[in-house]
């Protein structure tokens, strides 16, 4: 196996991108959506995107913000 394939590494920034876009579809699509089973696929999203965003954490422009919150 490969120490660093290129070819992966575009393939988990695709993902990543494809995550967001979904993310965003949700929040901006239907804005005036409400109701629990809403709210918790937007949590359930909004969780994901802020794990992935967790691995850049060490980078700079990295917002204190995006980390997710300790479970409990």
């Amino acid at each position: 196996m490969q120490a660093h394939s290129p070819e992966l590494t575009l393939r988990e920034v695709a993902a990543d991108r494809r995550i967001l876009a979904e993310y965003e579809r949700l929040l901006f699509r239907d804005p005036l959506r409400v109701g629990p089973a809403w709210d918790a696929r937007r949590d359930t999203w909004e969780t994901a995107v802020r794990m992935r965003a967790e691995a850049y954490a060490d980078q700079p422009g990295y917002r204190e913000v995006w980390r997710p919150c300790p479970t409990t």
